[in-house]
Parts: structure tokens; C-alpha cells; sequence
């Protein structure tokens, strides 16, 4: 059996940006527009600082919480 890489932890930084891959998910699934979310998105993060392996899936959940 392979074994899976873990991915590093890091914190959300103030300069974090929506990628386009999260941009085109958002409009292909109908979600909210991620540029307007993104502000609250960090602010939250910043504000409860735990260390995520992937800041894009974090904030597509976040998006489908919307």
C-alpha cells in the first residue's frame, strides 16, 4: 500500500488570495462569489489561529456553509 504524504500546516496570513481554481469552483457549483467573502474568511481565521493543510479547501467549505 502507498503511503500518503502528509501536507504542512500553516497559518492563514493577511495576503492570503482567492486562486482561480477556487474562483471557477465557485461559479460552476453557484457558490457565493469568493472575492466578497474572502475579507471575513481571513479576518475569522486570523482571529482562531489553527494551522490548516489546505487553505482553498478550507474556504470552499466555508463557501458551502453560505
Amino acid at each position: 500500500m502507498a503511503e500518503r504524504k502528509r501536507k504542512t500546516l500553516s497559518f492563514i496570513t493577511a495576503d492570503f488570495q482567492v486562486s482561480d481554481a477556487v474562483r471557477a469552483w465557485a461559479k460552476k457549483n453557484e457558490m457565493p462569489d469568493p472575492d466578497t467573502e474572502r475579507d471575513e474568511f481571513v479576518d475569522y481565521w486570523i482571529g482562531v489561529p489553527k494551522p490548516m493543510a489546505d487553505w482553498d479547501a478550507t474556504f470552499r467549505n466555508r463557501l458551502r456553509l453560505l
